[in-house]
């Protein structure tokens, strides 16, 4: 099952950005077409503030995935502990942790979750 778990800045945007400021720093400004470059630098900057990507997680028969540049992959049994934090749950293991965002996932898929985290750990 694949859900939405959190929410998450597209850092990317940012090499973009620090290219363009890069450009308006060594530009002469001699004509108005240098000033692209500021507008571009603080265009970027304002998009990085503004969109949020949607990370997804998947949940299968044995394991909890998490897709994003370098995936998560935590099997039920290895799961070490649960942290609940107000906002997240926390899902720890040897190696790596998901944070999932309570707010973002659905009710009746984070019910599902505890249930079948519950009956692993115990």
């Amino acid at each position: 099952m694949k859900t939405k778990y959190r929410y998450r800045l597209d850092y990317f945007l940012l090499i973009p950005a620090a290219l363009w400021g890069t450009l308006a720093c060594f530009s002469n400004y001699d004509s108005g077409f240098e000033y692209l470059y500021v507008v571009m630098t603080i265009g970027y900057l304002i998009f990085f503030c503004i969109d949020k990507k949607l990370l997804y997680l998947r949940i299968e028969n044995n394991y909890i995935q998490v897709k994003h540049l370098f995936g998560t992959r935590i099997y039920f049994n290895d799961i070490n502990s649960v942290e609940d934090s107000g906002q997240f749950l926390i899902l720890k293991a040897k190696k790596n942790q998901i944070r999932i965002d309570k707010n973002v996932i659905s009710p009746e898929v984070l019910e599902m979750l505890n249930a079948r985290i519950k009956t692993e750990i115990v």
